[in-house]
């Protein structure tokens, strides 16, 4: 039977610097306060030279998904101020989103130069050498992100996704185990660890951490394919056919789904 590995589904960790610049809004005028996005377009007219209104504009955008306008304020912010560690890093960030690894990579060791205290940029910048199967690199980037910020769930969880990889599984549950301590809402994380029990064999704990991952992301379609997997190892067949059927509602097109639930319907069981 084939499963995927959390490597191909655990989304990319992006986490754009949020300004708290926002808390002096309620001295704008009312129309233009109508969201943060027409607060900061509004103060980046009314001083275009300013790097800080460009890079809080472009963390606004960021968040509602408007990447190719928020890349163009932080590269504006950047003209304005080249040593703009948080607008480097918000660079690399969406770089990273865009496939544009190596560029995201740059953007990340020059935020880093600027700002060795900057853990989120060690974070990504491990996100970055995971993707290029550089796992050994990727630690190295966590360690000193978890050092900095000892409490850093998501790098708790990407250093146990690392580890799993490497077949590493207690160290990885280690990590798993501390990012849920520090953010036990991460749907992610339960996925890891749900794999990650699913591998040794603890089935009916692997279950339970999924249907955790699948309550907080209704949309994480491989939480039902691997929960198909682990109420087929317990005997459960109906319930595997359940959980594989509500994978294929999302995806149509997953591979394993289809193919174990074809084998459930035939009665042909693992």
């Amino acid at each position: 039977m084939s499963i995927r590995t959390s490597a191909a589904i655990y989304p990319t960790i992006i986490l754009l610097i949020i300004s708290t610049a926002l808390a002096w809004a309620t001295h704008s005028r009312n129309e233009v306060w109508v969201s943060p996005a027409r607060l900061w377009a509004d103060n980046t007219g009314k001083a275009p030279q300013k790097p800080r209104p460009h890079y809080n504009y472009a963390t606004v955008l960021a968040e509602t998904g408007s990447f190719d306008m928020a890349l163009a304020e932080n590269l504006r912010a950047l003209e304005l101020y080249p040593w703009y560690a948080k607008a480097h890093f918000n660079v690399g960030a969406i770089y990273q989103i865009k496939g544009r690894t190596d560029e995201a990579i740059r953007e990340y060791s020059i935020a880093i130069a600027l700002k060795p205290d900057l853990a989120l940029a060690y974070n990504n910048l491990g996100f970055a050498y995971y993707g290029l199967g550089r796992h050994e690199d990727a630690l190295e980037m966590y360690a000193v992100a978890l050092r900095l910020k000892p409490s850093y769930a998501k790098a708790h969880a990407n250093t146990g996704r690392a580890y799993l990889s490497l077949g590493r599984n207690s160290e990885a549950e280690a990590h798993l185990s501390a990012a849920l301590k520090y953010d036990p809402k991460e749907a992610g994380t339960w996925l890891l660890i749900g794999e990650l029990h699913l591998k040794e064999g603890r089935t009916k704990e692997a279950v339970d951490e999924l249907l955790m991952a699948a309550r907080l992301n209704p949309e994480m379609v491989e939480a039902y394919n691997l929960m198909g997997t682990g109420y087929e190892k317990l005997g459960m067949y109906q319930e595997a056919i359940t959980a594989y059927q509500s994978a294929l509602a999302i995806d149509p097109a997953h591979k394993n789904a289809s193919e174990r639930l074809e084998a459930l319907y035939r009665g042909i069981t693992p």
